[in-house]
């Protein structure tokens, strides 16, 4: 049996716990879990070098390169703890990061 990708696994545990309240937020601020309606609404960019806004990525360095999986994975798990929105989801992960098995 194959196991999911971290994303997919992250999407499935928040989804059985929305709506409840997501604790650990920056500096352990509770807030509102919530995913993405549909996994095809995920269409970030995939590739070259993107800044996220302060809101998601408070660090000195919001830069990030698409083209460098490890700073991928640091991004997507940025944006999937820091994100205040279902579009802020939407705008900066993208389906098409998913391992294979979980297509």
């Amino acid at each position: 049996m194959r196991q999911a990708c971290w994303i997919c696994s992250a999407n499935s545990k928040a989804s059985a716990a929305a709506p409840s309240t997501r604790a650990g937020g920056r500096f352990g601020i509770d807030h509102d879990g919530f995913v993405a309606d549909n996994l095809n609404e995920l269409t970030g960019p995939t590739s070259g070098i993107v800044t996220l806004p302060h809101h998601i990525c408070w660090s000195a360095s919001p830069t990030r390169n698409l083209d460098n999986a490890s700073t991928v994975i640091s991004m997507y798990q940025t944006v999937l703890h820091e994100a205040s929105t279902v579009e802020d989801l939407n705008t900066w992960l993208d389906r098409r990061r998913h391992c294979d098995q979980c297509r």
